[in-house]
């Protein structure tokens, strides 16, 4: 489903419920669509030094605003984004920012001093954020770029992988004429890990020098040449691969020309980009404004039938149903002031029992790559070594994500139970149906507000918190900034012209090395599991809190509403009752509109 297309759906439907909701819930539904409308697709630009990167996102901008030269210049990591008035804020390692105004014309020559290595002090800048107005606001997108994969210190090597485990999408830019070299390959085998990898649009670029030579159809062959290949290196059924010349977009676009009727069009490319990033991500982050639109239309139900039903109650009966509610709006106050204190308990078991498990699984890992290591006697089996400690690093990953998730569905059930008795507590509504000899009004039908497919403890409850991290977040989280098999292996290749005795002395050494190379690697892994155990449990938590607070609010507006109509009902007359009665039950066929919009909506995100 296309970005823009979700963004105006559900924009569209929490503006409809803005005029219909009561003034409880109106606040809530403009800060959701405030929410709504700040998202930004985020595409992360990633590849080694000379492949073109700048040049590229300034084809994306259509003017050059980054330094693009021919030696490797690009020494700071730079978000792109599309904004008045143009700047560039620039965030140091210290936490210190200075904001700079940029200039009208020749911003690149500007930021060259900044972003590039002819800044001596690049090393001390964590991030530079650049504002543009333009094409970036048009295409409702942020750009990532960074310097060469291949020459990545820690802090930046850190900050790219987070912003991997964020993008929506994440281009890897290849040269046409030498695709898919050793490193680009190492890097994608063992730093690009799980999900990541089917979230990389990958982009041959100067295909125009390659069509020079040898035609369209030698440049299609080397596409479908890199296919193949990343079929065969990570087993991506239909990898993304384009190929374009973004320095002839660059020029095009500059001079308000269009190149799509070349071969190769950058034009096409950039609508296939857009749209993927914008799959990646409606069926990932964005489906939170999804749930909270659920919520505000559930919550708006509940209190118009509220209404109706303190309308119904029996003017004897309304002190014993303001006593109830207002002993069950202490309760909910008096359990949410216990709320931190429970959640940073679930945070702190969650992230020990991760921890345990991750230690223990890197643990089982060792001791059975030690085994293969030790059963190693040329270079053959080390090369198969290599491929093996690949694939014992994705299984890794992949048996984590699972642990992780049961262990953060366990105990948001735990908390979940705890919170149940008041999230859940009765208001006017199921006190008035429960009590003989109370009818509800009867004048005009109530709609039946038939409830989504899914059902709403699990469209708009705990559990959805814990979706909250994939294969690629743990991967990159654990492995990221390790590159444990490059440790391991990357220096220990003999050649082939070696006699077979001195090959074998020279496997027996490469052997006891790599063994030690793989129990260091392995204990610095499981050094790192706590952190990674409270770096997830953390994030989870987050998000644990924020739902819990949501519902809470969901109930504290109905628990109000409920009194306010009791109250209200003692002194109206039976004219004024009718009144509201009509007005709310208007309200109700409303909603019952946003509803199945709301349903048919999610029907084909699901199918989608």
């Amino acid at each position: 489903m296309e970005f823009d297309h979700f963004r105006c759906t559900v924009d569209s439907m929490l503006d409809r419920l803005s005029t219909t909701c009561d003034p409880e819930i109106v606040e809530r539904v403009l800060a959701a669509r405030k929410r709504l409308d700040a998202e930004r697709l985020k595409i992360l630009v990633v590849g080694e030094f000379s492949r073109g990167k700048s040049t590229f996102i300034n084809a994306l901008i259509g003017k050059p605003v980054l330094p693009s030269k021919v030696n490797p210049t690009t020494a700071t990591i730079n978000i792109l984004q599309g904004g008045s008035p143009p700047e560039a804020i620039v965030e140091y390692q210290d936490n210190h920012q200075e904001s700079l105004e940029l200039p009208e014309e020749r911003i690149n020559r500007f930021l060259d001093g900044i972003v590039t290595t002819a800044n001596e002090k690049a090393h001390a800048i964590r991030v530079v954020h650049i504002r543009m107005p333009g094409r970036l606001e048009r295409l409702q997108a942020d750009l990532v770029d960074t310097p060469g994969v291949n020459d990545l210190d820690q802090a930046r090597e850190e900050i790219t992988f987070k912003y991997l485990r964020e993008a929506d999408a994440a281009v890897m830019l290849l040269d046409a004429h030498q695709p898919l070299s050793e490193s680009e390959r190492i890097f994608l085998q063992q730093k690009v890990i799980g999900s990541d990898v089917h979230r990389v649009v990958f982009v041959l670029n100067k295909i125009d020098e390659v069509i020079a030579n040898g035609g369209a159809a030698q440049a299609e062959r080397i596409r479908q040449y890199v296919a193949q290949r990343l079929q065969e290196y990570l087993g991506i059924k239909q990898p993304e691969v384009h190929a374009v010349s973004s320095k002839n977009a660059l020029r095009a676009r500059f001079h308000g020309e269009s190149d799509s009727t070349t071969p190769f069009a950058f034009e096409s490319f950039e609508s296939r980009l857009i749209q993927f990033a914008g799959e990646q991500a409606t069926t990932g982050r964005l489906g939170d404004h999804l749930d909270r639109l659920y919520g505000l239309l559930e919550a708006q139900r509940t209190v118009s039938e509220e209404k109706i039903a303190c309308l119904s109650i029996d003017l004897r009966e309304i002190e014993g149903y303001l006593a109830t509610l207002e002993e069950n709006r202490r309760a909910l106050f008096a359990r949410l002031a216990q709320l931190d204190t429970r959640i940073e308990r679930a945070r702190r078991e969650l992230a020990e029992r991760i921890s345990d498990h991750c230690r223990s699984l890197i643990h089982q890992m060792k001791k059975a790559l030690t085994e293969k290591l030790q059963a190693c006697a040329n270079e053959d089996d080390i090369e198969n070594f290599r491929q093996e400690l690949s694939a014992a690093l994705r299984d890794l990953t992949v048996k984590l994500e699972t642990l992780a998730h049961e262990e953060s569905e366990r105990v948001l059930q735990e908390i979940e139970s705890d919170f149940h008795s008041v999230l859940e507590a009765p208001s006017a509504l199921v006190l008035a149906r429960g009590s003989a000899g109370i009818q509800l009004y009867t004048g005009q039908s109530m709609p039946v507000i038939n409830s989504p497919t899914i059902r709403p403890s699990e469209e708009f409850g705990l559990k959805d918190a814990a979706v909250g991290f994939g294969l690629g977040y743990l991967g990159a989280s654990l492995f990221g900034p390790i590159g444990i098999a490059a440790a391991i292996v990357g220096t220990y290749m003999f050649g082939k012209a070696k006699r077979e005795q001195r090959e074998a002395e020279l496997a027996r050494q490469a052997r006891e090395q790599m063994i030690n190379s793989l129990h260091e690697s392995c204990n610095s892994l499981a050094d790192r599991a706590q952190g990674f155990g409270e770096e997830i449990a953390s994030r989870e938590s987050q998000r644990l809190m924020e739902s819990l607070r949501e519902r809470a609010r969901n109930k504290e507006t109905v628990l109000r509403t409920s009194t306010d109509s009791l109250v209200g009902s003692k002194t109206q007359s039976k004219v004024e009752k009718d009144a509201l009665r009509e007005e709310t039950q208007l309200r109700l066929n409303q909603l019952q509109e946003i509803f199945d919009e709301y349903r048919s909506f999610k029907e084909k995100m699901i199918h989608a």
